[in-house]
């Protein structure tokens, strides 16, 4: 819709620092250059609403969709390592040696970290072992 020199328009006011009515004072065809203020009689540059602008920034719908991120439950080594070892002989643990043939369920003794549990094969030459402080990769199988 082109706009004249008298036409109404709603505008926001610099001065009364809302959105107001307002008069068009300059025009070219489709774009508003000048109006002026119903309330407080100010001549100023064309600007448009504010209110709407945030109505029309809020209604778009959102183009990305939310990811939803499930994290893992941190599980205490120590505790883990309790719950694994427990009702275990601890005579019967083997003392570790890179040479050795490792399965899961050994319980190894390790000369630096002590007592741990073979979780899992994950290599021909590796194993992970759970120590009361982490889990661990161990080589296993040299000759």
């Amino acid at each position: 819709m082109p706009y004249f020199a008298g036409s109404p328009i709603d505008a926001y006011c610099t001065k009364c620092q809302k959105d107001t009515d307002h008069v068009v004072t300059e025009a070219d065809g489709l774009m508003v250059r000048s109006v002026r203020c119903h309330v407080c009689s100010i001549q100023e540059p064309f600007h448009s609403c504010k209110v709407r602008k945030r109505a029309a920034v809020k209604a778009e719908p959102k183009k990305t969709t939310k990811r939803t991120v499930t994290r893992k439950k941190k599980v205490d080594p120590a505790e883990q390592f309790r719950q694994a070892v427990f009702g275990r002989d601890r005579t019967e643990a083997l003392t570790y040696s890179v040479k050795m043939n490792l399965a899961t369920g050994d319980l190894i003794e390790h000369p630096r970290f002590g007592l741990g549990l073979v979780v899992e094969l994950t290599a021909p030459q590796k194993v992970k072992v759970l120590f009361q402080d982490e889990e661990r990769v161990l080589i296993c199988n040299r000759s």
